[in-house]
């Protein structure tokens, strides 16, 4: 489901955009040979989401991605990344996830901000490090990542990776409705003694499934 929902919200788009430009993918293909950095995104986006798939396809994405990663693209190491981190396209490899996912951040990249943190929150292909996990979800947050500024909240409201603090932790929430989060304004209309609030927030943490359950 990541890797689908990674390619729907951003590769959809610039694989349409350049097919009409191109009015082929014959000509896409042409463009991502000759060195076109969104083009080869595009392709590699096209690949891997043709059906059915050309039987090369993981391969040559993989190769228009690292081209178009050293060409200075910024969606090219994010999706490099999160398919190494989940495995779903290419062998798992978390060494080359959070290569390629901190290239992407370097570039501002809110979600590969956010996946590169679970991995440190996880301990995938790297120790337990909860306060750098905690540094990377900041960055996403201050880039305008709705689901990061929530995971702020909990950090702070937990205690996970910071000093636990209910007033950075309410901070974190308004800024994670501001930004659009439906469960963080559903939170806000709760008062932190009401009993709700807790319950609400524990069923919240399970679902963003990103911290240690409390037990």
């Amino acid at each position: 489901m990541l890797q689908k929902h990674f390619i729907n919200r951003w590769a959809s788009a610039a694989v349409l955009l350049l097919l009409v430009a191109c009015n082929s993918t014959q000509n896409l293909a042409h463009r991502a040979a000759a060195g076109d950095a969104e083009a080869q995104f595009a392709y590699a986006c096209y690949l891997l989401d043709a059906r059915p798939a050309p039987p090369d396809a993981p391969c040559t994405a993989a190769h228009l991605l690292k081209q178009a990663t050293l060409a200075g693209h910024r969606n090219a190491p994010a999706l490099l990344g999160i398919f190494y981190a989940t495995g779903k396209v290419w062998p798992q490899n978390f060494v080359l996830a959070r290569r390629y996912l901190t290239i992407a951040s370097d570039r501002d990249h809110s979600k590969a901000q956010l996946m590169l943190a679970l991995l440190y929150a996880k301990g995938l292909g790297t120790p337990k490090n909860p306060p750098k996990a905690v540094e990377h979800i900041r960055y996403a947050a201050m880039l305008g990542s709705p689901r990061a500024a929530l995971l702020m909240f909990f950090c702070f409201y937990d205690g996970y990776g910071v000093p636990r603090s209910l007033p950075l932790a309410l901070g974190w929430l308004e800024n994670a409705a501001t930004f659009g989060s439906p469960e963080a304004q559903s939170l806000l209309l709760l008062s932190l003694n009401n009993p709700k609030f807790s319950k609400e927030a524990d069923f919240l943490r399970k679902k963003l499934d990103f911290f240690p359950q409390k037990r």
